[in-house]
């Protein structure tokens, strides 16, 4: 089934901050529609069965390093499911930032689900028993959006880790909460791209306070129990019990694949709308302005914590329209979904090595993409 079937309703945009977003929001579900039709009829199973075999004897060959597991889904129908060394369809792997990307997917489901208004309320209101400068006034304009673009605007650093406010987080784990809150800001909310996992790690308090229900309850009752993954365990938590949301999750390559097709059908499984088509659509629009970092030689931006990629990697514009869109996570980790092919592949991993870390998004250009 193709994504982005539905009409784009209005009730799917008012919430959007700009005009930039709508228009390309819009200009983006007509190009996928289109692109669809034609890219997945003239791109055959068979091709990506061939191509899959090709990357399969280069991990075997051991030229691509340190994969775990490699899976290509595309039209309703399993291409490929390899694992190596110890790794099995059932053992779960750690997802690192992957967790980030399935967080959004929570985020969009709790406003499905009318705990959360919609992303442009502001987050402080969310937790009344901290305490905010009443000067901070930067700090209190932050809405769930500006967290789910990386743009909170606060002084946060992840790079090199050791020293980091990222290393300084994980080492306490007393109230992380309270530590994210306490970071002085920088910038202006909103004003420019700054990954941040502590801002995920509010987005967790949001959704316990919004439901009502701890982080896990709330994915188990929402999100992976009518997806039926049994493999999704929160291993790394602060003393208080909120989860890692920005990489503490831990999941089965098979039900990574669950993730990345419930996206390509656009939020629906089983006849079920776990959530809504509009917040997917989001999922597909570059919220940079500006360019941000490469990954390898490749362009990208970032929408809603997912990475969007152009189809077509030598086009140079920075306002992406015919994008696909990744979760990518440390060590190797990736669900990689192109509704142009009608495609999921997902990638685990354990490299240590940032050059082999990125190389399935080079594999999915060179091989997945003709």
């Amino acid at each position: 089934m193709l994504p982005f079937y539905k009409p784009f309703c209005l009730e799917d945009i008012t919430n959007y901050r700009s005009l930039y977003l709508i228009i390309s929001i819009i200009l983006l579900s007509i190009s996928l529609f289109l692109s669809s039709t034609s890219h997945s009829m003239a791109q055959k199973t068979t091709d990506i069965e061939r191509n899959s075999e090709a990357i399969i004897s280069k991990i075997d060959d051991g030229e691509y390093k340190n994969i775990d597991g490699f899976i290509v889904w595309q039209n309703d129908k399993l291409i490929t499911e390899n694992y190596w060394e110890s790794w099995d369809q059932d053992k779960p792997h750690n997802l690192q930032s992957v967790t980030k990307s399935i967080t959004s997917l929570l985020i969009g489901i709790a406003i499905q689900q009318e705990y959360i208004k919609n992303i442009d309320q502001k987050i402080i209101p969310f937790f009344p028993n901290y305490k905010i400068p009443s000067n901070d006034s930067l700090k209190n304009k932050i809405t769930i959006e500006n967290l789910l673009a990386m743009q909170a605007g606060m002084d946060w650093n992840e790079h090199p880790y050791s020293g980091s406010q990222l290393d300084g987080m994980n080492s306490t784990k007393n109230d992380w909460i309270n530590f994210v809150l306490d970071i002085p800001m920088k910038n202006s909310p909103g004003e420019s791209y700054n990954y941040n996992s502590g801002g995920t790690i509010l987005l967790a308090g949001i959704l316990e306070k919004a439901s009502g229900n701890s982080v896990q309850e709330f994915a188990d009752d929402y999100l992976f129990n009518p997806l039926d993954i049994k493999s999704a365990k929160w291993w790394f938590k602060d003393n208080r019990g909120l989860p890692h949301t920005g990489g503490g999750l831990s999941m089965a390559a098979k039900d990574m694949l669950k993730i990345g097709r419930l996206i390509l059908q656009c939020g629906k499984w089983n006849d079920i709308q776990i959530l809504s088509c509009g917040y997917i659509n989001r999922l597909f629009v570059n919220h940079q302005e500006k360019p941000i970092p490469k990954v390898s030689e490749f362009r990208r931006g970032y929408s809603l914590l997912w990475h969007v990629f152009p189809l077509n990697h030598k086009n140079k514009s920075n306002h992406f329209q015919n994008n696909f869109i990744a979760a990518w996570g440390a060590e190797g980790q990736w669900i990689i979904v192109v509704p142009q092919h009608n495609l999921v592949t997902v990638f685990i991993a354990s490299t240590d090595n940032y050059q082999q870390e990125v190389k399935p998004i080079e594999i999915v250009y060179q091989y997945l993409l003709k």
